[in-house]
């Protein structure tokens, strides 16, 4: 028997009538909307679902370039440092929302240029000794300027208006503010990041039971000041610290509940406060000191062969 349904066309979805949206994924950029279409046996109007899905840029480096050039409108969100945000409107969506989010790295290190660059995960077991013996010189031997735009942060040069709460503590104080990567549009993709004013806080292993207090301020000031804000409390959030981080200054990073499929948000990545600060208030001291951690680190990481031989001199 033949089909009674219409044919997918430009006027059938020109007669969507839009109802509400039952999801949205920021990371897939993907949304799924529920409406009315008529699809009746008498074109009358029946419940339609449609997921929209925006599309790659094109194949090549050419077609990417020329998608740059041809954008007619940009809105800076934020500079700080080297790292700038913005929003970009393509020549052929001048008004409304805008076609993109921009992220810029201006003068770009290697160090930069490897994190961006697709490679190579190498699964490492970071025993106390590899942390002492690799990782910490390391650590140490990377300059401050590396992170000037943490401290432009920390000193309110930059980025002061987007401050949502401090505690001015030089010692167990902090910032919370919006972090780059959300465009304080998409609620779903909600993003925030607390930052401490400690420079001798530098990582998880660096956390001792003296700074539960400091764990536990931000967890409650961060899902205040959400709920306050956004309309976002604390049974949607999420926070977490990176082990590895991506610099060496301690920072918790507060997300949406909703996002899902984050890289960041990873097994052997992300470590959520509450876990922290159990195990601070359970363990002895230097838990986190005494600790094996397994993460990932790719090809391309200036310790990756250091790691992977200080691993293979392991029993496991």
């Amino acid at each position: 028997m033949a089909s009674t349904l219409p044919p997918v066309s430009e006027i059938l979805l020109k007669q969507f009538i839009l109802e509400r949206v039952l999801n949205e994924d920021p990371v897939t950029r993907q949304i799924i909307l529920l409406g009315l279409l008529p699809a009746g046996p008498q074109k009358e109007n029946q419940p339609a679902i449609i997921q929209l899905t925006k599309t790659a840029f094109g194949d090549g480096v050419n077609a990417v370039r020329d998608w740059i050039h041809g954008l007619s409108r940009v809105s800076v969100i934020d500079q700080n440092d080297v790292y700038g945000e913005a929003l970009g409107w393509h020549s052929s969506t001048t008004e409304g929302e805008p076609g993109c989010k921009i992220s810029l790295v201006l003068n770009a290190t290697p160090e930069h240029i490897a994190k961006k660059t697709k490679q190579k995960p190498i699964l490492i077991r970071e025993t106390p000794q590899t942390y002492r013996d690799v990782m910490l010189p390391y650590i140490d031997s990377i300059p401050k300027k590396r992170i000037q735009w943490v401290y432009n942060i920390l000193s309110h040069e930059t980025e002061s208006e987007k401050i949502v709460f401090e505690d001015a503590s030089p010692t167990s104080g902090f910032i919370i503010l919006p972090d780059f990567k959300w465009d304080r549009v998409t609620m779903s993709a909600l993003y925030l990041v607390a930052i401490v004013h400690s420079e001798d806080i530098r990582s998880l292993r660096d956390l001792r039971k003296n700074h539960i207090a400091m764990l536990k301020n931000i967890r409650r000031e961060a899902a205040r000041s959400c709920e306050a804000k956004w309309g976002v409390g604390k049974a949607g959030l999420k926070m977490y610290l990176h082990y590895l981080p991506s610099y060496y200054h301690l920072h918790v990073h507060i997300v949406s509940a909703e996002m899902e499929g984050w890289p960041g948000m990873n097994v052997g990545h992300a470590h959520l406060v509450d876990d922290v600060i159990s195990l601070l208030e359970t363990e002895p001291e230097g838990v986190f000191e005494r600790m094996t951690l397994t993460y990932t680190v790719t090809d391309l990481h200036p310790l990756a062969a250091s790691l992977q031989l200080a691993q293979d001199q392991v029993a496991w």
